[in-house]
């Protein structure tokens, strides 16, 4: 994980699976190395977050430990910190978490090392990358058989492509698919076209 993107996605990744209990191997152990590097701790190294802040987890389970129970748990914070950035009436449901600071100064200036938990220090990171512009990309899929957070790219609306065909068929179902266009001028001009080649066709037999 190199960005803020990689982070959150991520994020919604372990919020988006349905299925944690049955976690295959090889996904539970992708989990747990990207949970070491979206903390920064793989390899022995840190990495400092935005802000000069360094997030060291000191309490077990350590990162490199963590199994189907704890990522059950953690699933559960993460998706109410999600929910509390994507909803945007009603009543928010709070997060709570311990960890212990202490200044550093280092090359001329000071750093924050936040220590505690990982479960804690995982969601310390994530509110301080879900601050400001970047909670505005996370969005939660509108399909009422989903309901999955997101990382959007682009005009993104919903997470999946098969998500996105739900919604288009029912629409059109529901006869709520708007025509491309101001009042369909698109669907006329693809109409005539189609028209002329049909009398192109007919003129040349």
């Amino acid at each position: 994980m190199k960005s803020v993107a990689d982070y959150l996605k991520f994020a919604c990744e372990i919020a988006g699976d349905d299925d944690v209990d049955h976690l295959q191997r090889w996904k539970l152990l992708k989990w747990t190395e990207d949970l070491q590097s979206f903390l920064g701790t793989r390899d022995g190294a840190n990495v400092w977050i935005p802000g000069g802040i360094l997030a060291v987890p000191i309490e077990p389970p350590l990162p490199q430990d963590y199994g189907r129970d704890e990522f059950r748990d953690l699933q559960v914070a993460i998706r109410t910190v999600l929910d509390g950035v994507t909803r945007e009436y009603g009543m928010h449901e709070h997060t709570n978490i311990k960890f212990s600071y202490s200044l550093h100064p280092i090359f001329g200036h000071y750093i924050m090392n936040v220590m505690g938990a990982t479960r804690d220090v995982f969601l310390f990171k994530l509110a301080l990358l879900l601050a400001g512009e970047a909670s505005r990309i996370i969005l939660k899929c509108p399909e009422p058989k989903c309901g999955k957070f997101f990382y959007r790219v682009r005009k993104q609306k919903y997470c999946s492509r098969l998500c996105t065909v739900r919604a288009s068929v029912r629409n059109k179902r529901n006869g709520l698919a708007k025509p491309k266009g101001k009042d369909g001028s698109a669907r006329i001009l693809h109409n005539r076209k189609i028209g002329s080649k049909r009398r192109k066709r007919n003129k040349a037999q």
